[in-house]
């Protein structure tokens, strides 16, 4: 959890208020693996309830993973970027917007 000890005051000071979150992320690559490993250990210390959004591939299933999300009245949604989640940025944007998903 120390490379992402940077987070604890973000957590302390927004998702307080919070209990039901959402991680988008793709399991391909390690960097996003140990990301959301740091995520869940943080939201399991702050018993937060955290979803696990896995999109993988050219062509992730974006509205599929934020419909979920949606569907579990999720407060807000973590974003772990990579090269894929990069290159979907704007339709993530759409999607989050539509469905109403705070993010970050």
């Amino acid at each position: 959890m120390e490379s992402l000890g940077w987070a604890l005051p973000i957590v302390g000071r927004y998702f307080l208020r919070m209990s039901r979150l959402a991680i988008l992320w793709d399991p391909d690559g390690p960097g996003p693996r140990v990301a959301v490993k740091e995520i869940k250990a943080i939201a399991q210390a702050f018993k937060l309830d955290l979803q696990s959004l896995e999109v993988q591939g050219p062509n992730p299933d974006l509205e599929d993973a934020l419909q979920a999300a949606k569907k579990e009245r999720r407060q807000a949604l973590i974003i772990v970027g990579n090269p894929t989640l990069v290159r979907h940025q704007k339709r993530i944007m759409e999607l989050v917007t539509r469905n109403r998903l705070p993010s970050m």
